[in-house]
């Protein structure tokens, strides 16, 4: 798929968002939709190509979804890369024991 590409399927999942929160009412519905492309130059400056569509009332709103994405974001590596090392190590503290 080429870039061109992506971006345009991106545009017609933003008008079906769109369409959806109109069915819905954009009076029920808060929305921040930012979807696109970094392109990476030099001296870590980069530049993106993104679609938007936003249905957000007023100022409140949308420092309430900022708020969100703040509080949620997760930005620490896993503690454990390696997963489950064994069954026993997957049930342990469980109660659970194989026979």
């Amino acid at each position: 798929m080429t870039r061109e590409e992506f971006l345009l399927r991106i545009q017609r999942i933003c008008f079906d968002i769109e369409s959806l929160i109109n069915e819905y009412g954009s009076d029920k519905a808060i929305a921040l939709v930012v979807l696109g492309c970094v392109d990476e130059y030099e001296l870590d400056v980069s530049k993106m190509s993104a679609l938007y569509h936003y249905n957000i009332a007023d100022r409140n709103e949308l420092i309430t979804i900022v708020e969100f994405i703040d509080a949620t974001w997760d930005d620490e590596p896993p503690k454990d890369v390696e997963g489950y090392k064994s069954i026993d190590d997957l049930l342990d503290g469980l109660d659970i024991e194989l026979e």
